[in-house]
């Protein structure tokens, strides 16, 4: 998980996430709204041939996270599923990169946590690096304590660390 509140070190955070995957010669899926996509794109058209782009997969999170017309977790994890089997099929490394975006803190909790929930068993199953990312602005308290419980580890200021679940059940 990513908790983030400025955009431009969002950018940075997800370049480097980018280029470590074209690194390590891995498949690199980017869940990303538009905006964001085009000036992604423009640096690494600026850093990497096209061939190296060719690892770069971007697809638009708002149709990630609207297939259905709605915040829906079946149509949310039907959809990852689809994004990644043929890297699976394929038996080729491969990491993902989430920009989770709603409207605002309105979206029904229990969706959220149903479709993170998921989320993590399928990163679980394949086990590849998955980053999701999230505007601190947009996520309430209480959205924060089931994003935490649904995520093993949390980026944040040039640091990963542990989540600790039993602690935040205290809390």
């Amino acid at each position: 998980m990513y908790p983030y509140t400025d955009e431009e070190e969002y950018i940075r955070q997800s370049m480097t996430f980018i280029e470590e995957g074209i690194a390590a010669e891995e498949q690199v899926i980017v869940v990303e709204n538009e905006k964001i996509t085009a000036e992604l794109l423009r640096e690494l058209d600026l850093r990497y041939s096209a061939e190296d782009l060719d690892a770069v997969h971007f697809v638009n999170s708002l149709y990630f996270y609207r297939t259905s017309g709605s915040y829906n977790p079946t149509a949310i994890i039907k959809y990852f599923k689809e994004t990644i089997q043929p890297h699976i099929d394929k038996d080729v490394c491969f990491r993902s990169w989430a920009h989770v975006e709603w409207a605002g803190t309105e979206e029904p909790h229990h969706l959220i946590n149903e479709c993170e929930t998921a989320c993590d068993a399928v990163v679980n199953q394949y086990a590849f690096p998955h980053v999701c990312a999230y505007g601190k602005n947009r996520v309430s308290a209480d959205l924060a304590k089931i994003l935490l419980d649904t995520h093993s580890y949390v980026l944040a200021e040039e640091e990963l660390a542990v989540c600790h679940r039993d602690s935040i059940n205290q809390n």
